[in-house]
């Protein structure tokens, strides 16, 4: 980033890197609302060999946190790097600082349900108990 023109982000690049090269930096998150998936959900930089024990360390943050919060949907994780995605932050921090575990970690604004399970019976059913009293 250009000091002048992207003075937040060049800012936070320098401190990122000072802390890793200070104090070891293990893990970087960047927090997002997500709004056409719903869930939550992780995008990583894992394109390793098989071979290469990072393959499987950029893994294991998602895998506990799907152990953890039932909400968390570890097949919906994305490892490889899209195209665009170069400049977001998890990238630069995994590929310019050699952060490993740098992952953005996607909330949908929707609430963790996928909806698209729910069909118009479904609403039409939970409309009906909410009108009758029924419901929980």
């Amino acid at each position: 980033p250009n000091e002048l023109l992207h003075a937040g982000v060049y800012s936070l690049k320098k401190i990122v890197a000072r802390i890793k090269k200070s104090n070891g930096l293990c893990l970087y998150l960047d927090l997002h609302g997500h709004s056409r998936k719903c869930g939550i959900f992780a995008y990583a930089c894992g394109q390793f060999s098989e071979e290469d024990h990072r393959r499987f360390t950029v893994r294991m943050y998602p895998k506990l946190l799907s152990l953890l919060i039932p909400e968390f949907n570890l097949f919906q994780c994305r490892w490889s790097v899209g195209k665009g995605k170069r400049g977001t932050g998890r990238v630069v921090v995994a590929k310019d600082i050699g952060v490993t575990n740098s992952y953005t970690i996607e909330a949908s604004l929707w609430g963790s349900l996928d909806m698209s399970s729910l069909d118009t019976t479904n609403w039409e059913a939970a409309g009906a108990e909410e009108c009758s009293g029924t419901s929980g």
